[in-house]
């Protein structure tokens, strides 16, 4: 393999983020679904101590946040599609 296939490679693989979507050239579609993950994660770990579930509120914005991953990953198919170039 040349140098510059594996360059492309590295390149290619670098787009494809661990949930299989391919952001392409879109890097801040990929950095808000990423900042979603970590609010996800942030959520996920909260707890007032008293082991509420914060009137519901907390899994709320969980199942909302997951909506709005899916939308960018949409987003990034959109884009990534040459159909609607």
């Amino acid at each position: 393999m040349k140098k510059s296939q594996i360059i492309a490679l590295g390149v290619s693989l670098i787009a494809v983020s661990a949930y299989g979507v391919e952001f392409g050239k879109h890097p801040h579609l990929q950095h808000a679904h990423q900042a979603l993950e970590n609010a996800t994660k942030a959520l996920e770990q909260a707890n007032d101590k008293k082991k509420t579930e914060f009137g519901g509120h907390r899994a709320k914005a969980i199942e909302l946040i997951k909506g709005a991953q899916h939308e960018i990953e949409e987003a990034a198919a959109y884009a990534n599609d040459p159909a609607n170039k």
